[in-house]
């Protein structure tokens, strides 16, 4: 999850060339990224 993040947001990678690179599909990058932001957010707020 922390590397396809990493090339969304870092890299600016679309989630079809992230899906291509780690040799999954695209839906499968769409929930790890969403999964993450999720997690980001749940950290953030609960400090």
């Amino acid at each position: 999850m922390k590397r396809i993040f990493e090339f969304n947001k870092l890299e600016n990678l679309s989630n079809k060339e992230i899906a291509a690179l780690m040799k999954v599909f695209d839906k499968t990058v769409r929930n790890k990224l969403s999964n993450a932001l999720k997690t980001i957010k749940l950290k953030i707020t609960t400090r």
